[in-house]
């Protein structure tokens, strides 16, 4: 899966011409499936899924963090 991100540089002059620039990076990097599951992503939603169980957890991608939480998958694939 790709890195979506966006990037904000905003610059600005004084009147004593001091060049002042920012950058800021926006958005969440995709992260690694945890044991026994999947992960697919739609934009800033990420969806979890248990391999053997089928049981989801949705997150959303907000000020470049996930929120949500994700269940333990491993504990179902060793049965």
């Amino acid at each position: 899966m790709p890195w979506r991100h966006a990037v904000g540089v905003v610059c600005c002059i004084n009147s004593d011409v001091v060049l002042v620039c920012a950058l800021a990076v926006v958005g969440c990097a995709n992260p690694v499936a945890p044991a026994g599951a999947s992960v697919s992503r739609d934009g800033d939603v990420l969806t979890v899924r248990c391999n053997v169980t089928g049981e989801t957890w949705y997150l959303t991608c907000s000020r470049s963090r996930w929120i949500g939480s994700v269940g333990n998958c491993s504990t179902h694939a060793s049965n």
